[in-house]
């Protein structure tokens, strides 16, 4: 009988709070097991806060690089126009709109060769003028150094990175750039380059 309730002695403390030992400490466990939830919570909801705003900030630079290298691309297709029409003896059109695609990744594509996205164009508006002898002289340049009539000229291009909605499409990021070039029959070459905006 002894042997019985000593068992029981030692085995029911495991599984039973007394009252006289627990009293005042019934809700610790559980307050303590709710903080610790809702730290973790926050602590998890910040986080993802946190990825998602470097995502909008890696974006966000991509197309503002993007926008940039369209402007680029239009300075370029500008003067290569420039250098085929005054080789042809024609007048050349001073100022004309390129549209490009825009490539791009898209998810589960291959990492080493960018797609066509369609629901993504660049427009490219760019306007071209022959500099005088006192326009040169204007950006800093020695008057000695002067090509000639019709062989420098100045370029601009803006570009738009534009998103194709269901009506229209809006644009994403601009970017403006100004070149000085200088024509010949075999080469073109780039004096000035700033970007405007």
């Amino acid at each position: 009988m002894s042997n019985k309730r000593t068992i029981k002695r030692a085995v029911t403390p495991l599984f039973f709070c007394c009252p006289e030992r627990c009293d005042g400490r019934r809700g610790a466990a559980l307050f303590t097991a709710i903080a610790l939830l809702t730290l973790f919570t926050l602590l998890g909801a910040s986080y993802v806060h946190f990825l998602m705003v470097e995502d909008d900030l890696c974006t966000f630079d991509l197309r503002k690089l993007r926008s940039q290298f369209y402007a680029e691309a239009g300075i370029q297709s500008s003067a290569a126009y420039l250098q085929e029409t005054l080789r042809k003896g024609m007048l050349p059109v001073t100022s004309t709109i390129y549209t490009f695609p825009v490539y791009g990744y898209t998810q589960g594509s291959n990492p080493d060769r960018p797609v066509l996205l369609d629901n993504y164009r660049a427009e490219v508006s760019a306007s071209m003028s022959a500099l005088s002898a006192e326009d040169w002289q204007e950006f800093n340049f020695s008057p000695e150094n002067f090509p000639g009539e019709g062989l420098v000229w100045k370029i601009e291009s803006s570009a738009v990175l534009l998103k194709n909605a269901a009506l229209d499409a809006y644009p994403l990021s601009r970017h403006s750039i100004a070149a000085v070039v200088s024509l010949d029959r075999n080469e073109i070459q780039v004096l000035s380059w700033r970007t405007c905006r």
